[in-house]
């Protein structure tokens, strides 16, 4: 008995099975999931009394999640989207693996963001000793290299991202995202990173800010997006008038400071340069 069938991207197929009624069988073809994998550090702001930064970390990973949502590409059927607070650094491989388990190995990874502080090694988790470490006596709150070598990702073929939205990722030559990018199990995926300090805002392109998040509150309500910018331009970029800042127009926008660009890189080739709304934007459907 032999079975002929096309191949698709639909969930039923029709194909010709021998010696039975009108040689036809309908099959159902199940795609493994595509998973988009949102890690935001869950720790207080060092030296603070406040939990804010973790509050603007898991907002920007709510924006992110939502844009998805609205993307043209996204199918509900077959994308699934997790939102993964962690303490630690190395809990990100932790997370993957039991994901991974959870979908019997055969689900598939389209997406990775990690919102975080980030420094020339890496994401940062302060309050958290990292295993294994960039310097057992003095970085001990980043993780080596080997460790993010370590982790068993199941990307997608083609269009798999990972994004490093904490301060100077991508910062300089052979920047963590560069780095990261020639790793075997980051093979053929497009690392993006930073260039520079990140700040919240209400929009991709533009750093715009406003009195409160200034001080630190006010991430729960409108959009909020880690982007590059200088801190000389703290007040440039807090808009003072009386609309809200996620109502300003693109033209208005143009007061404030363009977000510094971020860049992305492939097997350890620069791919592109630019800010964040060429895939990550509440305003159009990426």
């Amino acid at each position: 008995m032999v079975v002929y069938a096309e191949p698709t991207d639909e969930k039923l197929t029709k194909g010709m099975l021998e010696n039975t009624p009108n040689h036809t069988v309908v099959q159902k073809i199940s795609r493994p999931k595509e998973l988009i994998l949102l890690f935001w550090v869950d720790e207080r702001n060092k030296g603070s009394l406040f939990y804010t930064d973790r509050d603007m970390f898991k907002a920007a990973a709510d924006t992110r999640a939502r844009n998805i949502e609205k993307s043209p590409w996204y199918i509900e059927d077959l994308h699934k989207i997790y939102k993964l607070p962690v303490l630690a650094i190395h809990d990100i491989g932790t997370r993957v693996y039991e994901i991974m388990n959870e979908h019997e190995g055969k689900a598939k990874i389209r997406e990775v963001g990690i919102f975080s502080y980030c420094g020339l090694d890496g994401p940062i988790s302060y309050h958290s000793t990292v295993y294994p470490p960039v310097d057992p006596l003095n970085a001990v709150n980043q993780m080596n290299i080997s460790g993010w070598a370590a982790i068993k990702f199941n990307w997608i073929k083609e269009g798999a991202m990972c994004v490093l939205y904490g301060n100077q990722s991508a910062w300089y030559q052979n920047s963590f995202a560069e780095k990261l990018s020639r790793l075997e199990n980051f093979k053929n995926v497009e690392v993006w990173g930073q260039t520079n300090f990140a700040y919240g805002s209400f929009f991709p392109d533009y750093r715009v800010s406003s009195t409160d998040r200034n001080v630190g509150i006010g991430w729960s309500y409108n959009p909020v997006y880690l982007v590059g910018g200088l801190s000389s331009e703290g007040w440039a970029a807090t808009c003072i008038r009386l609309k809200s800042a996620a109502s300003l127009t693109r033209e208005e926008l143009r007061e404030f400071p363009k977000a510094r660009p971020m860049l992305s890189y492939r097997n350890g080739s620069k791919i592109r340069k630019s800010h964040q709304g060429v895939f990550n934007d509440h305003r159009a459907h990426i």
